[in-house]
């Protein structure tokens, strides 16, 4: 710990984007009814993009995917408190491409009861539950659009 006694905390996810539907993919935590965006934690050994694709083929359960790039598209910084303890965490989102129509079942989904839907921009962006979640959204939505 630092000297400030907080715990730093690195995770990446993206925005999950198909197409050929024009949707994006939310994931639905129904333990806590949450919708958002799939992301975790950094595994030794990875780019921020590889935990990014990792994390959403875990918690989405599609397969094929493709980063727009290696840059990501935002970096949001906070601080929680959990038992005491302050944290410091850091999630670094990537625009993210899907053709897949059929996913994968996962032990990640089962382990942290997860399901998830497409939805149109708006839609997306009503559902998400998190200020963040609405922030990367609209950022995805603004880059795709440049690309019309």
């Amino acid at each position: 710990m630092n000297q400030h006694n907080k715990k730093e905390l690195n995770s990446a996810g993206g925005v999950l984007f198909n197409p050929e539907l024009n949707k994006f993919y939310l994931i639905h935590s129904t333990l806590n009814d949450e919708w958002k965006l799939p992301k975790g934690g950094i595994e030794i050994g990875e780019s921020l993009a590889e935990a990014a694709l990792r994390e959403i083929r875990e918690e989405t359960g599609f397969m094929n995917l493709k980063l727009l790039n290696e840059i990501p598209i935002f970096v949001s910084n906070f601080e929680f408190e959990k038992d005491g303890t302050r944290y410091q965490k850091t999630v670094t989102y990537f625009l993210v491409f899907t053709s897949d129509k059929i996913k994968k079942h996962t032990k990640e989904m089962d382990q942290e009861n997860l399901k998830g839907g497409w939805f149109a921009i708006n839609e997306a962006l009503n559902k998400s539950t998190f200020e963040d979640g609405r922030i990367v959204l609209n950022k995805a939505n603004e880059i795709l659009n440049q690309y019309e």
